[in-house]
């Protein structure tokens, strides 16, 4: 029987916390119960709740069909399968009602709400409308599969005799960069940069599992070098066995409010690798130099630029009231613009302009540094509110953006446009 207290196969799976120790137990448990199976996609055969007996649980089983114009009436051949209650668990066919099970060989695998946008997309399904485990949807996918001569590689986390997909990826897909390796490479950094590490907290889901981590030496070294700088350096590591498939060490910096600003980073795909033999032999070694080369240079980055931007007046004593909040009101404008495509609604950059209008004085000139720090204040508070984590992600990735946005010519432009 599966230990119901046990969450890893819930889709909406989430766990945050600040405890190393904690971080390594989940992330051990998680890993192990992560596992994955290649197979060719022919063999896929999907199954679909119907009914229950006394003894048994009925499934329609999809093998073949004739296409029709509408495909909701496609016209199929449904078989009926017939599961034995004693050879599965009673939380097995309780979660099956709620989905899909797909068959291979004899496996059989509960599908998650992840796993449908990378079965449409590895199957090759051409459908928009699938949008859920309907049988026109588990007819489109058979279609696909009885086409497609490739193999696939599905991720899935077994717990008890569950095992639910949440992730199909390509063949050459390899799961050795899992939470346990990066959890193992973030216990030997500190060693091979001489520097201390302390962690600040983690995200894990079902999706991927995001460590916040802080380097108090760098911190030290940069406000002793730079003074107009108030952030806290930080380093972030984040790794996806579904959906982005990828391992990724990233520099970044903590405001006051506490977004997270992020750098360039480096990236590791999960893909088997020909030179080495299918195997990560020295790949420890490869991160551990990049992340030397690009991540701990680049932390200096941002405090050089917050110095270049504390010499930028976006008004000044030459100008008259009305030329300063027009300017003032243009600039901020064209960083929301130009920074913000789509992440935030028009009622959210209403409020932000509204807000730093709230910012503007006439009685000392504005630098492109305190716009920069407005921008990070408003937009801290923004996302404490009732902004999703993706939401988040995506708004700290376009505020990352402004420090570097180009004030002078923007500022030059206005310039122009005024004669």
């Amino acid at each position: 029987m599966v230990n119901t207290n046990v969450n890893f196969l819930n889709d909406n799976f989430l766990s945050t916390g600040t405890n190393m120790t904690e971080l390594i137990s989940i992330t051990d448990k998680l890993t192990k119960k992560t596992k994955t199976k290649l197979f060719p996609v022919k063999k896929a055969n999907f199954l679909l709740y119907k009914e229950e007996r006394e003894k048994s649980v009925i499934f329609r089983e999809i093998n073949d069909f004739i296409a029709m114009e509408d495909i909701a009436t496609m016209n199929c051949i449904v078989d009926e399968v017939e599961l034995e209650k004693e050879n599965f668990s009673e939380a097995f066919f309780k979660a099956a009602k709620k989905t899909a099970v797909m068959k291979i060989d004899n496996d059989y695998f509960l599908l998650s709400e992840r796993a449908l946008f990378s079965l449409k997309d590895k199957f090759k399904a051409d459908a928009i409308f699938m949008t859920e485990y309907s049988l026109p949807t588990l007819l489109t996918l058979r279609e696909a599969a009885n086409n497609n001569s490739a193999s696939v590689k599905v991720v899935y986390r077994e717990v008890g005799d569950i095992k639910k997909i949440f992730y199909v990826g390509c063949e050459k897909f390899n799961e050795l960069l899992n939470d346990s390796f990066m959890v193992e490479m973030l216990d030997k950094l500190p060693i091979e940069m001489a520097r201390e590490m302390d962690l600040i907290n983690y995200v894990i889901s079902q999706e991927k599992t995001i460590i916040y981590s802080c380097f108090p030496e760098i911190e030290e070294e940069i406000k002793e070098k730079y003074q107009n700088f108030n952030l806290e350096p930080v380093l972030i590591a984040q790794n996806s066995l579904i959906g982005e498939s990828s391992l990724i060490f990233q520099e970044g910096w903590k405001t006051p409010k506490g977004m997270i600003l992020r750098g360039n980073g480096v990236s590791f795909k999960h893909l088997f690798q020909e030179k080495r033999n299918h195997t990560f032999e020295n790949l420890e070694d490869e991160i551990i130099e990049k992340v030397k080369e690009k991540i701990f240079v680049d932390y200096f980055k941002l405090p050089k630029r917050f110095e270049e931007l504390s010499n930028i007046e976006i008004t000044s004593e030459e100008m008259s009231n009305d030329e300063m909040r027009v300017t003032y009101e243009n600039v901020i404008a064209e960083v929301i613009r130009k920074c913000f495509k789509t992440e935030l609604s028009r009622k959210k950059k209403a409020l932000i302009k509204e807000r730093l209008r709230n910012h503007f004085t006439a009685s000392m000139p504005i630098t492109a540094l305190m716009v920069t720090s407005w921008f990070f204040e408003i937009l801290g508070d923004l996302i404490k509110n009732d902004c999703s984590r993706d939401l988040i992600d995506a708004i700290e990735k376009s505020t990352s953006l402004i420090p570097f946005f180009d004030f002078e010519k923007e500022l030059k432009t206005l310039n122009i446009l005024a004669y």
